[in-house]
């Protein structure tokens, strides 16, 4: 069984805010302006942006995914994380090294739609505790500390019985050291509403038990000596421009819509000057063979090159074969990449064609910089995000009596690759350890990653320079 849950299907049309403010009779942290802030940073990683209509030769690039895709990846390759320090911590790393493995996909999401909530819970059968990923349309923040951090949130859940949709919403809130967690089920009759008010709407409100899934759920659970929410935010470190007074983050790609709309639409000229401008020869039907049907028979798999004509219009045997622009438009496709990848906090080339070539290792720094910064930076949030969910696990292995308790440490080991070229600072590291600048065992340590002790107990014991002579039988 995979105890990390499968992340849910985001509602495409989100709940009015009044509906899940009515419900628990509080304010929903969500402006109109970041809800449609959210639907077209989906539409655009879903590689459905409003402008793109395939029947009339408007394409994608399928930019935003791509842009998302390549900052996760920079962020979690070779990454490493570890809990560790007691028996209590060696059930909490079991747990938590199944959150690990998913990382570079739930980053990828979180730099798409700004961010996404971690929500731990315990499955009873076997005594483990899984994770929900909580993608942005599916949460509404209420409460915020002086720190920017989430302190009460709805998240909503949705389920499809027969022509009924239920939907469960689930409210954390964390007041003091006091955690409470409040339930309330709905149940919508689809048949009789529209499909814009069945996207939208909630029902009327029933018992948790009508849904099979949800009867276990306690409807209202009240927590003490709780010092964060049991949940985690996973926001994007970018500044909100869409919504300045808004806590909530932004897609890594906010910044860039107009610019990657631009890209599409020169992409779009690019194939259909390629498709226009197509070689062919225009010829008189007489040149052909005709079928019974009198028309003329053009030669199997050389539709598109012939076009006939009547030989009546007097016209004889001529070719088209246009001059291409496709020079100019990938020029000006190239210039709008470099702004896409500027605007994203990427290094120029990542996805345009670099138009110098970089000669020295300080000149590739200097092109990696960007990346880089940006990089560090979604680490440190994801890092956050992590020390967060640890803390969920360790609260639920005390509630439920899961592990005994104890202390725990996280360790983290981000790759640097980005930055350094390894096997340029491995031969470094062995220079300065050759000529007595730092010891051989922190070459060790930093070259497979271990800690000072490993790498001295890893490295083989020094030799005498003057050993004595064996003795003789």
């Amino acid at each position: 069984m995979n105890f990390f849950e499968k992340i849910r299907k985001a509602v495409r049309h989100l709940f009015g805010t009044s509906y899940v403010s009515k419900a628990f009779g509080i304010q929903i942290a969500v402006s109109p302006k970041m809800q449609t802030a959210v639907q077209t940073w989906t539409e655009m990683y879903e590689d459905r942006p409003p402008w793109k209509a395939l029947e009339k030769g408007k394409l994608t690039l399928n930019l935003p995914a791509a842009i998302s895709s390549e900052i996760a990846r920079l962020v979690t390759i070779e990454m490493k994380s570890v809990v560790s320090g007691s028996s209590r911590a060696d059930y909490i790393n079991e747990q938590y090294q199944r959150v690990v493995d998913k990382a570079r996909d739930f980053t990828e999401k979180a730099c798409a739609l700004g961010g996404i909530c971690l929500k731990p819970y315990v499955v009873q059968q076997t005594g483990q505790v899984a994770v929900s990923i909580v993608q942005a349309a599916d949460f509404y923040p209420a409460a915020w500390n002086s720190d920017g951090d989430v302190t009460a949130a709805v998240f909503v859940d949705t389920t499809y019985i027969n022509d009924k949709k239920y939907t469960r919403l689930e409210y954390h809130k964390l007041e003091g050291n006091q955690y409470t967690i409040t339930n309330k089920a709905y149940r919508l009759n689809t048949a009789s509403v529209s499909q814009e008010q069945e996207k939208s709407a909630l029902g009327n409100e029933v018992l948790l038990s009508e849904v099979p899934e949800w009867a276990s759920i306690e409807p209202v659970v009240t927590i003490s000596d709780i010092e964060r929410p049991l949940f985690s935010y996973f926001k994007m470190p970018f500044s909100n421009s869409v919504d300045t007074a808004s806590f909530l983050g932004v897609s890594c790609f906010s910044r860039a819509v107009d610019q990657i709309h631009k890209a599409d639409d020169l992409w779009s000229e690019a194939a259909w000057e390629y498709e226009s401008g197509e070689r062919c020869v225009n010829a008189p039907e007489d040149f052909f063979k005709l079928g019974e049907d009198g028309k003329p028979i053009i030669p199997e798999g050389r539709e598109r090159l012939y076009r006939t004509f009547s030989w009546d219009n007097g016209k004889a045997l001529d070719t088209y074969s246009p001059d291409f622009r496709d020079q100019s438009l990938f020029n000006g496709l190239n210039k709008v990449l470099h702004k896409v990848e500027f605007l994203c906090g990427l290094a120029t080339g990542t996805f345009s064609e670099p138009t110098e070539t970089d000669k020295t290792a300080t000149e590739v720094k200097q092109s990696k910089q960007r990346s880089f910064s940006t990089v560090s930076d979604v680490q440190k949030a994801l890092q956050k995000a992590l020390e967060g969910i640890v803390y969920c696990i360790d609260v639920m292995a005390t509630l439920y009596e899961l592990a005994p308790e104890g202390e725990y440490e996280i360790s983290y080991d981000w790759d640097d690759s980005i930055i350094v070229d390894r096997e340029v600072e491995f031969a470094r590291l062995m220079s300065m350890a050759a000529a007595g600048m730092i010891r051989p065992e922190y070459v060790t340590a930093w070259y497979y990653g271990v800690s000072l002790d490993d790498a001295r107990a890893m490295m083989p014991e020094a030799e005498p320079d003057n050993p004595p002579p064996e003795e003789e039988e």
